[in-house]
């Protein structure tokens, strides 16, 4: 059910045409006051960017050594992405600020021309509100005189009193009269004018709801959309890092026709660090493709980085450890007695020998 304004704004005292109008006056306030509200938004972003942008530059003063490293470049990376949204959020809601002031502009000059347009109006408000206090004294005189001569009557008065007291009540019977009649008249301007001007403000305050509502529409969109923006680069931090980290380069036995390694692939990381060990594919965590590593920030990538670490440091334990023994069998000396031992003999007691490796961990 849509509200008409002209079903309203009728009271006793006639002061629906000024509720009215300071009604509108408050849309130019509120308007007004929007346009602030947004500019200190605005000014909060900027303050947010300066500050995330502050956090990237710390970030990028980060350690460059070990397993970590990348991930410093990671949260920089991250940092500054941060930052570029919340710079245009500032300019966004810049521009929603110009906007809103624009429009308040355009709603002052708005009002003016309503306030002269509905000049006639506001004159014949104020006479039918002056009218209706001179007939209400006109109709209290009109009873009052009507009395006096009721009690005269009463009393047995003198013709003469009687007389004048009869002469002014009709004086004050005839200028009732003619109030009456003339506010008449002046209600029935006022309640033509006053239709005119309700449908009016109502246009009015119809499209300064609309147009306040677009605003905040608008404002309300901006954030939604700078929040999921950041939601998905913090989702992405947390889940794949949001950064792609090269793949490293494997130098293994299958690089070229004649090469023909034992030993650890060597492994290339961004930062030509380089990292010998061990890294079997099929044990890399989820993400480990043919064209990136994704650095997963869980215990599962923790225990492998650790691991491959241990079987690296124990390969190269291993081939330090692996030397060539020299084993020398002299003949017995030409005073020994005659060998009686037998074939069989001697390959047990060749199977039963051991060699340790010096230095071996317990």
């Amino acid at each position: 059910m849509t509200v008409d304004f002209r079903d309203y704004f009728w009271g006793e005292k006639n002061n629906g045409f000024d509720v009215l109008y300071q009604n509108m006056k408050h849309g130019l306030v509120a308007s007004k006051e929007l346009a602030e509200f947004l500019r200190e938004r605005s000014n909060i972003e900027e303050n947010n960017w300066k500050l995330v942008s502050k956090l990237a530059k710390q970030a990028s003063s980060g350690c460059s050594q070990g397993t970590f490293a990348p991930l410093w470049v990671l949260l920089r990376t991250t940092a500054e992405k941060l930052a570029t949204l919340h710079l245009q959020m500032v300019q966004k809601v810049g521009d929603l600020v110009k906007e809103v002031s624009k429009y308040a502009e355009e709603l002052h000059r708005k009002h003016k021309s309503v306030k002269e347009e509905e000049g006639g109006t506001l004159e014949v408000v104020q006479a039918i509100q002056s009218t209706s206090i001179t007939l209400q004294k006109a109709r209290d005189s009109y009873q009052q005189k009507g009395f006096e001569l009721y009690k005269l009557k009463k009393e047995n008065a003198s013709p003469r009193e009687l007389e004048k007291a009869e002469q002014k009540l009709k004086k004050a019977q005839d200028e009732y009269k003619t109030l009456i009649e003339k506010y008449g008249l002046i209600k029935e301007d006022f309640e033509k004018k006053m239709s005119l001007a309700c449908k009016r403000f109502q246009e009015v305050e119809e499209l300064h709801l609309k147009q306040m509502k677009d605003f905040l529409t608008t404002y309300a969109e901006l954030v939604e959309s700078n929040h999921d923006l950041v939601g998905q680069k913090y989702s992405a931090l947390r889940l794949t890092s949001c950064h792609r980290v090269s793949r490293p380069s494997f130098s293994s036995s299958k690089e070229g026709s004649s090469a023909t390694t034992s030993g650890p692939p060597s492994i290339k990381w961004p930062g030509d660090r380089y990292w010998d060990g061990n890294i079997p594919l099929e044990t890399a965590p989820q993400g480990f493709s043919s064209e990136t590593i994704c650095l997963h920030l869980d215990w599962e990538v923790t225990s492998w980085i650790l691991a491959t670490l241990r079987r690296t440091s124990l390969a190269g334990r291993n081939d330090e450890r692996e030397k060539k023994i020299r084993v020398e069998i002299k003949p017995l000396s030409n005073g020994s007695g005659p060998m009686s031992a037998s074939v069989d003999e001697l390959r047990a007691t060749v199977e039963n020998l051991s060699l340790s490796p010096i230095g071996a961990i317990p």
